[in-house]
């Protein structure tokens, strides 16, 4: 099995997906970063995630979604996350999640692995998340 390593910066917006506000949508953008492997695309290509949030009662929340790189998406799905956390600028909350990889096309067939999210997310509904994922493949 091989191991494959990127990193990218998405940026975008988190919109509700429901009126009781139990399910929240991203839709981000980023750039391939630099030091990623070429299986994810050149360093600067696009790619593009979109994710559907499940909150509990307890503030705690789940993910699954979709990367698209160039060369392939992968799927994602993670536990019980915990509440975001305030920050030092009060206009941000935090947090931090591990999702699995459950699939894989085009380049990224079969790939197995994990993603790991740091992101805030501020007033504005606006996201950030500085995330990397190890891939492995056969």
């Amino acid at each position: 099995m091989k191991t494959y390593r990127y990193q990218v910066t998405f940026k975008g917006k988190v919109s509700p997906q429901d009126e009781m506000g139990t399910e929240m949508g991203i839709e981000a953008a980023g750039l391939v970063g630099l030091g990623c492997d070429p299986l994810f695309g050149e360093p600067g290509s696009s790619a593009q995630m979109g994710a559907l949030v499940t909150n509990d009662e307890d503030g705690a929340f789940s993910l699954q979604g979709e990367i698209v790189f160039p060369t392939g998406t992968l799927s994602f799905e993670s536990g019980a996350a915990p509440p975001l956390r305030d920050l030092a600028d009060p206009s941000l909350q935090g947090g931090e999640v591990k999702a699995s990889i459950t699939s894989g096309t085009g380049d990224l067939t079969g790939a197995q692995g994990a993603i790991l999210f740091n992101f805030t997310v501020d007033d504005a509904a606006r996201f950030i998340d500085q995330q990397a994922g190890l891939v492995f493949m056969e």
